[in-house]
């Protein structure tokens, strides 16, 4: 991450004209959670292939873009809080049901291909060391637990506390979250943009304020913004001393960073428009899109060796069979398995 090109890209933004939309409103951020979860497969591409300059950019960005989504999560449940009468009504039961049905389907397919793949390697064994390591039988989707217990820890806080005390919660459950992962053993990536859930929601909380200050103070903060980024971004150099991959610096320190690139982002944001027809799609698409994106490239990585033979290639087959089950298998289980249980 080079500093010379983050001032070049806090100077472009602050040329930009701002857009008259709401940054926040829904069809804005389901538009860029859709571009976001191409991003996030971009990141896991990028850790397959063999060369490339462009792709080494994306072996780092996906931890940023989780903590945006994090912060979108953390955002948007907030406000339909407040704006929605008895949004509590239910609403571990249909956040639940939403992401536990396709998630328990797409587990067994993950089964059957790799039981059909590495067959004497799948064994009570295998599942054993999947739980003690962090790992999950659905590449990445550490992502989907860590979500699910964003649901509970929003729901509990908010049927039993008021709104301020309610948040207090909120962080301190994400503290404890960062810290059992660590004590445990899990990889750095479990706990290390927790942070950014309980900061979309006190963003929403604080909208107004906050907004008069990002917009009367741009110019500055997009510089700040950047400078920071770079010093947190490169950590792992400056605090060699206390730096070790996967102990409890490097999970502060991984929120912090996170933190910082999702302030930068909001300032982007609000310069952009993300509404597009296309990205509205796919972010109906993004759960089966996340949960299938590694599948894909199991079977490539195994079966298909022309794919490796270039990284464009590679990575163009793998967006494609990524989109295409994913929409097969939302067709499959959401217009039939999920409207038995909405019934």
């Amino acid at each position: 991450m080079d500093i010379f090109i983050l001032l070049l890209i806090a100077l472009l933004f602050i040329l930009i004209p701002y857009k008259n939309i709401d940054f926040l409103e829904k069809e804005n951020t389901n538009s860029l959670r859709g571009l976001l979860v191409f991003g996030i497969i971009f990141t896991h591409i990028a850790a397959k292939v063999n060369s490339g300059y462009h792709f080494a950019n994306f072996r780092y960005i996906g931890t940023y873009l989780v903590a945006v989504y994090f912060f979108l999560s953390g955002y948007a449940l907030y406000f339909q809080f407040e704006n929605k009468e008895d949004y509590l009504n239910g609403f571990l039961r249909k956040r639940f049901l939403k992401i536990l049905i396709p998630y328990f389907w797409v587990n067994l397919l993950y089964l059957l291909v790799y039981f059909w793949l590495w067959r004497n390697e799948i064994n009570l064994e295998y599942f054993k060391n999947l739980i003690i390591k962090g790992g999950t039988l659905v590449s990445h989707s550490w992502f989907i637990i860590v979500i699910l217990a964003f649901y509970f820890i929003f729901y509990f806080a908010y049927s039993k506390f008021e709104r301020n005390k309610a948040l207090v919660f909120i962080t301190f459950s994400c503290m404890f979250l960062m810290l059992l992962f660590y004590k445990i053993g899990y990889q750095n990536y479990w706990g290390n943009n927790l942070f950014a859930f309980p900061f979309g929601i006190w963003f929403c909380m604080n909208r107004e304020k906050i907004e008069r200050i990002l917009f009367s103070k741009y110019n500055q903060l997009i510089f700040i913004s950047v400078i920071l980024l770079f010093v947190t971004h490169h950590y792992p150099i400056y605090f060699q001393n206390f730096y070790q991959l996967n102990n409890l610096f490097d999970f502060v320190a991984g929120n912090i960073d996170g933190l910082v690139f999702t302030v930068f982002f909001l300032l982007v944001m609000v310069k952009l428009d993300f509404r597009n027809r296309w990205l509205k799609q796919f972010n109906s698409i993004s759960l089966y899109l996340y949960m299938t994106h590694g599948l894909i490239i199991s079977i490539l990585t195994n079966f298909v060796p022309i794919s490796q033979k270039s990284d464009l290639l590679f990575s163009a087959l793998t967006l494609m069979g990524t989109v295409l089950i994913s929409y097969v298998l939302k067709k499959l289980i959401d217009d039939n398995l999920l409207r038995i249980f909405k019934k």
